[in-house]
């Protein structure tokens, strides 16, 4: 399973059939929608989105954060 995650939701989750494949997803959530509040360590509002993959054997593997920070 290869699963989208923002914000530590999944929002989208794709089941491959095979190993090797190419996968695309735009998120058409405006992003104001999306942001979360500032916090302790950001000040101004923010979203992020990760990939994480689950394997056949139960094993995991995620790719880093990409953060997005906007100043309104």
């Amino acid at each position: 399973t290869v699963d989208i995650v923002r914000n530590n939701e999944i929002v989208q989750s794709f089941e491959p059939e095979e190993l090797d494949c190419e996968l695309s997803w735009v998120d058409d959530e405006p992003l104001r929608g999306a942001l979360m509040p500032p916090c302790e360590f950001c000040d101004h509002p923010f979203c992020f989105y990760y990939v994480r993959v689950i394997q056949q054997d139960d094993e995991i593997a995620w790719a880093s954060p990409i953060w997005i920070d906007v100043q309104l």
